[in-house]
């Protein structure tokens, strides 16, 4: 039989080996359907164009050319599994954390994908071997919508999405320049109030179907996305093109902004992105005004969003809800005037009582302790600030306080250790959570 290869590692398969429609790679041990022996051959070459036109991302060309083979051979499940992943807009996409092929979904819809016409008929015509995979890769894809479902109904949402080419080619642990500048942005927004997005930071410890899960809730509650590139060529990088592909689609059916998106450049300029007509106006990396340009374009998109939001909800019919509407539009501005006025002012007098206190300049730490801590930010031995992955803190032995505000905005705190040199420790430095975190000293 005619050898093929490995769509995850690339390595040949000996198709002799295949039983009852299935194979498996020796080196990876990832395991395919395949089309019966006995397949029509004009079938075969629409099953070819069909997986070409899903891993390109379009999945009308895709479900055509299956639908296709269907009609060439109407006992083949390989075309029906085909189509209903081209249907629920499905495609595979090599993972490499975790070296398989993993699913990713284009959108989410209402009926489970193990309820799909075609994915039904797949099953029905299946081996027993067969069924059993598309069993598996079947409920994989229902659990991604599940779990999308999921963070929809907590409400979390998302000012920016983060997108860059995480690790140089051929290595698993050296971050590239554009992953440490979309970290240096996260935390830039994340200090201006902002809640930015990015995989590096928020999806650190989820793999699989969870990591997939959050990417695409993230994707699609997102206001705008940032693609920080320094190369062109990294747009063809798979996991890159993924996500700027699909938030892409989501412009193109109306659920963002038109100009939602934009480049974060730093060497020649990147106007283009493949799949968007027209240039885009981006932005360089490394230029005075960087920061608060990229400041200024997630601040335009998120009060866009907001207006387009109050549009949708608030339908205007007859004078009296207008007036209503802008009476109540008043006084919802008076108040939260006057809670901003008093906030401020709240924050001056804290500000200036700290300023008195600490007149004397913070004892300056040395780089061993400035690598201990890499996950706070410092004023001399003092915390004001956190930039981990949350969960278990453990606070460095010579931190000697803990400033107002400093873990205010991490959410999935579950315990902190603490150095019993500690001297002060302000009781609003965890914010609303405190109550919800274990507390421990050493």
């Amino acid at each position: 039989m005619t050898e093929l290869f490995c769509k995850n590692c690339k390595a040949p398969l000996d198709m002799n080996a295949a039983k009852d429609g299935v194979i498996e790679c020796i080196y990876c041990r990832s395991v395919f359907t395949l089309p019966k022996k006995e397949t029509d051959r004009q079938a075969l070459d629409y099953l070819r164009i069909g997986e070409h036109e899903s891993d390109a991302c379009d999945f009308d060309k895709a479900y055509t050319a299956f639908s296709k083979a269907a009609q060439c051979d109407d006992r083949e499940p390989e075309a029906y599994w085909g189509m209903a992943l081209a249907q629920c807009k499905v495609q595979y996409v090599k993972d490499l954390v975790g070296n398989r092929l993993q699913p990713i979904c284009h959108e989410v819809t209402d009926t489970p994908f193990v309820q799909n016409r075609n994915y039904l008929r797949a099953v029905s015509l299946a081996t027993p071997e067969q069924k059993e995979q598309y069993a598996r890769r079947g409920k994989e894809i229902d659990y991604i919508r599940s779990e999308f479902l999921r963070r929809r109904n907590e409400g979390r949402t998302y000012d920016c999405f983060l997108c860059a080419k995480v690790t140089e080619i051929g290595a698993e642990t050296q971050k590239t320049a554009d992953c440490n500048r979309a970290n240096d942005i996260y935390y830039y927004l994340r200090d201006k109030g902002y809640k930015p997005f990015f995989s590096e930071r928020d999806v650190q410890m989820l793999t699989g179907a969870d990591y997939e899960a959050l990417i695409l809730y993230a994707l699609t509650v997102s206001k705008c996305m940032l693609v920080v590139c320094s190369d062109a060529e990294y747009l063809q990088t798979p996991w890159v093109k993924n996500e700027y592909t699909r938030f892409l689609e989501l412009m193109r059916g109306g659920e963002k902004a038109s100009d939602a998106i934009t480049v974060v450049y730093a060497n020649a300029p990147v106007e283009r992105l493949p799949g968007r007509e027209g240039k885009i106006q981006g932005i360089h990396a490394l230029s005075m005004d960087a920061m608060s340009r990229i400041e200024e374009f997630v601040r335009t998109h998120v009060r866009t969003e907001i207006q387009r939001v109050a549009a949708t909800e608030q339908p205007a019919t007859g004078l009296g809800n207008i007036v209503s509407q802008a009476v109540g539009s008043v006084c919802t501005a008076a108040q939260k005037a006057v809670k901003e006025v008093g906030a401020a002012l709240h924050s001056v007098r804290r500000k200036a009582a700290g300023a008195i206190k600490n007149a004397v300049a913070p004892q300056p730490v040395s780089q061993q302790q400035a690598e201990q801590a890499i996950d706070f930010r410092l004023s001399g031995m003092t915390i004001v600030g956190y930039r981990g992955a949350g969960g278990d803190i453990v606070i460095p032995d010579w931190v000697t306080s803990i400033a107002h505000d400093a873990f205010a905005a991490v959410e999935n705190i579950t315990s902190v250790t603490m150095p019993k040199k500690l001297k002060k420790f302000e009781k609003s430095a965890f914010g609303k959570q405190r109550k919800k975190i274990r507390f421990c000293y050493r």
